[in-house]
């Protein structure tokens, strides 16, 4: 994926980020699933009188079954938050404070081009922002 493409997916990487951290917790919170069985039995001792005994445990399947989905969001997690530094630093990167300004107000705060121009450019364009910001990332292409 391109330095581009990283950028635009920017926000949509924090959201999913949080979002699969809460699917994680309440998966954690739900995570033990108790079954109940019955069997048929007697006691030890004379009169040996047959009698239904209730058997109580925890899911071996479902617990096998949700440690798989846990680790596949942990790792999704982890892909994630690593997509999300590398925006990060690259940004950090940025030599040109307006480029690095206009990239994080555009790309990381969602504001438009013409926002971007009043706020770092002092400029009524937003050709302004939005050409240096594609002049500097086709150079890093």
């Amino acid at each position: 994926m391109s330095i581009k493409e990283l950028l635009e997916e920017y926000r949509f990487l924090i959201i999913e980020v949080t979002r699969l951290t809460q699917r994680l917790e309440r998966l954690q919170n739900t995570k033990s699933h108790i079954v109940t069985d019955t069997v048929r039995g007697s006691s030890h001792n004379n009169p040996y009188q047959e009698r239904i005994i209730a058997i109580t445990g925890i899911s071996k399947r479902h617990m096998e079954t949700v440690s798989k989905v846990e680790a596949t969001l942990r790792k999704r997690i982890k892909q994630t938050r690593e997509s999300i530094v590398a925006v990060e630093e690259f940004i950090a990167a940025v030599p040109h404070s307006k480029v690095r300004q206009a990239i994080e107000c555009y790309y990381v705060q969602g504001m438009t081009w013409a926002q971007v121009a009043r706020e770092v450019y002092k400029h009524a364009s937003e050709d302004t922002p939005r050409k240096a910001v594609e002049s500097y990332l086709a150079k890093q292409a």
